[in-house]
């Protein structure tokens, strides 16, 4: 009964298509694959990052074949598809990523490559620095916390509780301004390479920006990494800004003797993952 009843939902969804080809045969792939060969024996496939839009596939850390954002975001692949006049495309995993033949526990990691596999996702691509020495990338030598996290699944059992604590302290904070009702709030942040580049780092600056309309997972979204809830890509979130206020803290601030550096406007193409330092 229930196969019957997905059967007839399915061709229920592809009646709803309209006009267009069907392709049966595609691919996906984890721009962030998890290097498991460092954990596991075996050859596995990672896959290495050229930019946003390109990287390489590799198998035991030759490259195998270079692919293009098509092959991990939606958004791209729908374009693709209107492009070429396909309604509909059935996907399925990369072949190289299946592993029939390899030790079952590095397979198991690789197989589950998903939301919680990115949690950890910054550090494996650190660790992969030729500039950084062999001793600090070998968890002999991290903190106990920090081993115990990695563990031997590369930080993804631990990154549950993880989502699920950060959570719990923002939802805390929220119900804290909730009570309070501030009529202003000054947000701390660090500026990770986000709105600040190379031709200016100030070490503090007050962003005195209005309200601006920001791309929720725009940096997901480059990295091809899915968000945990499951929200449309292009989601954007409303980050609201009392710009008077910010001028007058900088003005103040300047006044009083501190060199404060200012902003009035987000620099184009910049990202506001934090407020950078600034008021909002």
């Amino acid at each position: 009964m229930s196969a019957m009843s997905g059967a007839g939902s399915l061709s229920r969804r592809l009646a709803a298509l309209g006009p267009g080809l069907i392709d049966m045969h595609t691919h996906a792939i984890d721009p962030d694959l998890p290097d498991v060969s460092q954990a596991y024996q075996g050859i596995f496939p990672s896959v290495r990052r050229l930019s946003a839009d390109r990287a390489q596939i590799l198998v035991d850390g030759q490259v195998y074949r270079e692919v293009d954002r098509r092959c991990w975001s939606a958004e791209a692949r729908i374009r693709d598809m209107d492009a070429e006049g396909v309604a509909a495309q059935l996907v399925s995993a990369t072949p190289v990523t299946l592993c029939h033949g390899e030790p079952a526990a590095g397979a198991r990691v690789l197989a589950a490559a998903g939301t919680d596999e990115h949690m950890a996702g910054l550090l494996r691509w650190t660790l992969r620095d030729p500039d950084i020495p062999a001793a600090e990338k070998d968890p002999a030598n991290w903190p106990a916390s920090m081993r115990a996290e990695w563990a031997d699944d590369g930080g993804t059992a631990a990154a549950a509780q993880h989502r699920k604590l950060l959570r719990e302290n923002l939802a805390r904070c929220r119900q804290a301004l909730d009570e309070f009702r501030p009529d202003l709030v000054v947000v701390w942040g660090d500026d990770q390479y986000e709105n600040f580049r190379e031709e200016v780092v100030p070490p503090f600056c007050v962003s005195a920006y209005g309200d601006l309309e920001v791309p929720a997972f725009e940096v997901m979204n480059e990295r091809g990494s899915p968000n945990a809830w499951g929200k449309p890509d292009d989601m954007t979130v409303t980050f609201h800004g009392d710009a008077t206020a910010s001028r007058e803290l900088a003005d103040t601030l300047i006044a009083d003797g501190f060199d404060m550096a200012y902003s009035y406007r987000k620099r184009e193409g910049g990202q506001i993952l934090s407020v950078n330092g600034g008021a909002a």
